[in-house]
């Protein structure tokens, strides 16, 4: 039976999964599966090496392979940013280890392919609207920056595309987003402000602070105190959440409002009537936040005379913890069924189309 090595590869850490599938393609058996500390190692290569000799048995040496990797991706090859490794090159990394094919893609665009792959119990719908065959989808992540993905469907499989939404201008839309804006920009010594600077874990700190020296007597100074020696993100979402200090309030009622208003761009991009999909490590944590007055999904749908299209685009919160692993291995089941090792039917639209529960 067939075998694939599927991987998400960060700055600081690196995951493998062994996985084999019988030759219908309908069972997986995982064998096994370790997270490294990337930084013990010289190359991924010493890292895979380590694993598959622990792991793999000659009779399970893995034909096809893929990485979902912290970094832009071309021709199949990639330079990890924080990772003194250099350029990692699949195509070679395949030769060195005996595989079939060894594949690389961004870490955003394997979330792209690990929608595909997610069950209704790993999703949080929004809304209630209903997805459309074959429809474009599309995904907005906030984490430690802000990812953004689109797929569409070729008339098989659904084809994952990069983008680098993230890094666009930031568009303030009130004058305390504008004084907001002109805030992080001068902190930070920038030209410019992208939204990911306002959608993402790097967002909450600067956040809080243009509201703490605006509204400096609605500092608590125990909160305060602890957002500067602590996990900013997770005490400001804490005491948001419990009502312990107005500021954290404020803050994520800024970031969940400038969020929404960003996935509603997304949506206006790319009309992704097969869903909308908001990903990425923040939002499961504050899933209460984005219903919370249905803030999120109000911001989602200021969009003036397009609000009626948005209307239509179903949205959904992801709860999966590792959708960018779950998309490498969506795509190693391509490649066995492209060598014509398995022999399951491409996974049509209607059974990757989340129902709303509302």
């Amino acid at each position: 039976m067939p075998t694939f090595l599927a991987g998400d590869l960060g700055g600081t850490h690196c995951r493998l999964v062994l996985v084999r599938v019988d030759s219908a393609g309908e069972a997986e058996v995982e064998l096994a599966e370790m997270t490294y500390l990337s930084s013990k190692y010289d190359h991924l290569i010493d890292v895979m090496r380590e694993f598959l000799k622990e792991f793999a048995s000659p009779n399970d040496w893995p034909s096809a392979c893929c990485f979902a990797v912290a970094g832009p991706v071309q021709n199949n090859t990639c330079i990890i940013t924080n990772l003194k490794w250099g350029p990692l090159d699949g195509t070679e990394i395949a030769r060195k280890l005996g595989m079939e094919h060894v594949v690389l893609v961004n870490d955003f665009v394997g979330v792209g392919y690990g929608l595909l792959a997610l069950s209704d119990d790993e999703v949080v719908p929004l809304n209630d609207a209903t997805p459309v065959h074959g429809a474009p989808k599309a995904c907005v992540g906030a984490g430690t920056g802000l990812g953004e993905t689109f797929l569409t469907y070729n008339g098989e499989d659904y084809d994952v595309w990069p983008a680098e939404g993230g890094h666009t201008d930031f568009a303030p839309r009130t004058d305390e987003e504008f004084e907001l804006m002109k805030f992080i920009q001068k902190a930070d010594g920038l030209s410019r402000v992208s939204t990911e600077r306002l959608v993402s874990g790097m967002a909450l700190p600067r956040i809080y602070q243009y509201f703490a020296q605006k509204y400096p007597k609605e500092i608590n100074p125990i909160v305060h105190r602890r957002i500067m020696v602590e996990d900013a993100g997770r005490v400001i979402a804490d005491n948001a959440k419990s009502g312990k200090c107005t500021l954290c309030r404020r803050t994520i009622d800024q970031f969940v409002g400038s969020y929404g208003a960003e996935a509603g761009n997304m949506a206006l991009k790319t009309l992704p009537f097969g869903g909308l999909y908001i990903a990425g490590g923040i939002a499961p944590k504050l899933l209460w936040a984005l219903e919370h007055d249905r803030r999120f999904m109000t911001h989602y749908l200021a969009k003036g005379r397009m609000s009626h299209v948005l209307s239509r685009v179903p949205v959904y919160v992801v709860k999966h913890k590792n959708v960018g692993l779950l998309g490498a291995k969506v795509v190693c089941r391509r490649l066995l069924r492209k060598e014509g090792k398995v022999h399951d039917q491409p996974v049509q639209p209607e059974a990757t189309m989340i129902r709303s529960k509302l």
